[in-house]
């Protein structure tokens, strides 16, 4: 099971290579995890923000618009005019 700091229980004391398959993660993942435990950090550390939505959101009515009562449009029509 993995618990905040990445090891709980077995995987705890497992070997690297074990958890790795165990948890199917990369190496580097899980030597990660192994060091925050080792440090006391029990928290995750804050993951990446979404970065395209607002843009896609900000497009919303214009694609909408386009989509609206056709069965297929192909990207090259769904293009802004320039100028």
């Amino acid at each position: 099971m993995i618990c905040a700091s990445g090891f709980e229980g077995d995987a705890a004391g497992a070997p690297t290579y074990l958890v790795v398959e165990q948890f199917r993660i990369s190496i580097a993942t899980a030597v990660r995890w192994r060091s925050q435990d080792r440090a006391g950090l029990g928290n995750p550390l804050p993951m990446g923000a979404d970065r395209r939505s607002g843009r896609i959101k900000a497009e919303a009515a214009f694609l909408g618009g386009l989509i609206d009562g056709k069965d297929d449009i192909s990207a090259y029509k769904m293009q802004r005019p320039s100028g």
